[in-house]
């Protein structure tokens, strides 16, 4: 596993939403990968084990589990689709309507890194869906809320491009000209909370519970 630090990153710049004795959750910063937290955080939470991922330039929340058993339940509870995540991003213009659903079949280029996404499944790939909301805007871009119900790589990027409106600073699938003229060099992406369904065995005491990063109600400008 390759994983990319920022200069000079050290654990005491990576918030804690929460721990208890089977998880942490992690403010992911970014230019960090995933794969890196465990590392970063082992002096303070010993062994730790990722079990899901955010891009690199993608920030906020992410679980982290503190023994073996608690990653396999949480995996579990990852594939049954009872943890949920919240997204707010900044894209480029103003939906049309200012809530709804993207349904698309995302296919993925693993040689250039890229994904792409097709309304219909004629093309092959992965079912992808995620609901939005629209919370802001100012006429040239807005903030959106996000609400994945699959977990693809890229997906709400991909997506977000697809409709016409990607995420601002995404240096993949965005506007380069209004990347350039916002100064946006990182994309304005971040996970805002997790939410825990009916969880199974020693992770039961989690179900129904929300940890947001407290900041929600904030633009990510």
């Amino acid at each position: 596993v390759d994983a990319y630090l920022p200069d000079k990153l050290s654990a005491k710049e990576i918030r804690i939403i929460y721990s208890d004795k089977n998880i942490v959750i992690a403010d992911k910063p970014s230019h960090t990968e995933t794969a890196a937290l465990p590392a970063l955080l082992s002096v303070d939470y010993g062994v730790l084990y990722p079990v899901h991922r955010l891009d690199v330039n993608t920030t906020g929340a992410v679980v982290l589990a503190r023994t073996e058993s608690a990653k396999n339940g949480l995996e579990e509870a990852f594939a049954r689709k009872r943890v949920k995540k919240v997204y707010r991003a900044v894209v480029c213009g103003v939906p049309e309507k200012r809530a709804g659903v993207m349904v698309n079949w995302l296919v993925k280029d693993d040689k250039r890194g890229l994904v792409k996404a097709y309304a219909d499944p004629d093309h092959g790939g992965l079912r992808s869906e995620a609901a939005y909301r629209t919370v802001s805007e100012d006429g040239e871009t807005s903030v959106v809320e996000l609400y994945p119900k699959t977990g693809r790589t890229h997906q709400l990027r991909v997506q977000l491009a697809y409709i016409g409106h990607p995420v601002l600073g995404d240096g993949k699938y965005g506007n380069y000209a209004m990347n350039k003229k916002y100064s946006a060099a990182e994309q304005k992406l971040r996970a805002i909370s997790v939410g825990f369904g009916a969880m199974n065995g020693e992770l039961a005491y989690l179900s129904g519970k929300e940890f947001k990063t407290g900041d929600e109600e904030k633009e990510i400008r």
